[in-house]
């Protein structure tokens, strides 16, 4: 990468590691939108989750509570780049770069006054043909989105 270096890493807090963490998020999103190139799921987590968990009642089992390892405070992201979309290997390299640049610029500040989500972004048919431009814009647009839906909760 020339002309710039990049300064924040991309932890392993920060990302989606196992299967059962990208089932959670393709089981239930709470945030569905795409494009011709990617859809990006988002479903919330941590603290935003207990605001909307509902009272207990007497009649409600004590264990149908939402899965306590779920309640993170950071956001967190997995990527499914698929090489039926993208045949190349740089291709599918440039869009996963690109995902996490976005996504560390918008997600990553420790001040980030959003609700905590865990964010999957995959990649669609549309996207082998598309240009570096027309894929940076189309995971703003997304990613942007997403804030936004973030900022409502």
């Amino acid at each position: 990468m020339r002309g710039y270096r990049v300064l924040a890493g991309f932890s392993r807090s920060k990302r989606l590691l196992t299967a059962s963490d990208y089932r959670y998020v393709f089981s239930k999103p709470d945030f569905r939108f795409g494009n011709r190139s990617v859809l990006c799921l988002a479903r919330l987590s941590g603290e935003a989750l207990k605001l909307q968990e509902p009272a207990e009642s007497e009649n409600s089992p004590k264990d149908s509570v939402i899965d306590k390892e779920r309640y993170t405070k950071t956001h967190r992201l997995g990527l499914a780049v698929s090489k039926k979309h993208l045949k190349k290997a740089v291709n599918r390299n440039l869009v996963k770069r690109l995902a996490r640049e976005r996504f560390r610029s918008a997600f990553c500040d420790e001040q980030t006054p959003f609700a905590a989500a865990d964010v999957v972004i995959l990649t669609r048919p549309g996207a082998a043909g598309a240009t570096r431009a027309e894929l940076r814009g189309a995971i703003d647009a997304t990613l942007s989105k997403l804030e936004t839906f973030l900022e409502q909760r």
